[in-house]
């Protein structure tokens, strides 16, 4: 592929050979089909090309969708899920960046369950550059039974509205919730961040008008966020560390 992205087509005249400059000459059809079968190998044999030098993303362009494989995923369009439970991307596997592409993922469903991003118990995933609306929750890490193997996950940049709760860790550790903007313009409570685990981080992000802004059961640092109009901005334990942070009502 070029710089550009475009196709590196071979030149047809090339690979035609005799044929391609004569096309308007023909009049006999047992002489049109070989040539006609060999443009159509050489156009196909571009768009497997194209394919074979991309970036190795796979693409998700509707919801639910299931994680099975770990690898890179990107969502190529806004998506909607009109479900009252369930997830709209489920991750059921370790080593998984998901990158929204900066499209949305909306649940119109009033009152409902469900989780945009829906992790089980995996280590090393990344959720990024995205919108998620409407939800239960937003992004929920979950550790049910078994080795605990929510480790080493990021969270970053995302823009999550009026779910009624943000981003959940449970059993994670050794994870970060950095840069994001959690907002609930419904007043009914929940949290903006949640995160049981040890070894912890949640730094620079914007939580607006939940319960509790940052909820953190032991051995996580707090730094740099901005909690606005939360009944409690920092519900924090002895052993969590803190710097920074600012809390306010408007």
């Amino acid at each position: 592929m070029t710089a550009c992205g475009r196709l590196a087509l071979p030149k047809l005249t090339e690979t035609l050979g005799f044929c391609s400059p004569r096309l308007a000459s023909f009049s006999r059809i047992d002489r049109l089909v070989p040539c006609m079968n060999k443009l159509f190998s050489a156009v196909l044999g571009a768009a497997i090309l194209w394919v074979d030098s991309s970036s190795g993303q796979t693409v998700i362009n509707s919801a639910p969708y299931t994680i099975s494989a770990a690898g890179n995923y990107v969502v190529g369009s806004n998506l909607i899920y009109s479900s009252s439970t369930g997830g709209a991307i489920v991750v059921q596997h370790h080593h998984v960046t998901l990158d929204l592409g900066g499209h949305y993922i909306f649940n119109p469903v009033a009152s409902n369950s469900s989780v945009g991003v829906y992790v089980q118990n995996a280590e090393n995933i990344t959720i990024r550059n995205g919108i998620i609306v409407g939800f239960n929750y937003g992004v929920y890490f979950n550790y049910l039974g078994g080795t605990k193997l929510n480790s080493g996950n990021i969270v970053s940049d995302l823009k999550l509205s009026d779910n009624l709760d943000g981003i959940f860790l449970v059993g994670a550790t050794v994870s970060k919730v950095t840069n994001n903007q959690i907002t609930n313009s419904n007043g009914v409570g929940g949290t903006g961040i949640y995160i049981a685990g040890g070894s912890n981080v949640a730094g620079g992000n914007i939580i607006n008008g939940f319960s509790a802004g940052i909820a953190t059961f032991g051995n996580s640092y707090l730094f740099e966020n901005t909690i606005s109009n939360c009944n409690t901005g920092l519900f924090m334990q002895g052993s969590d560390k803190y710097r920074f942070n600012t809390t306010f009502q408007l």
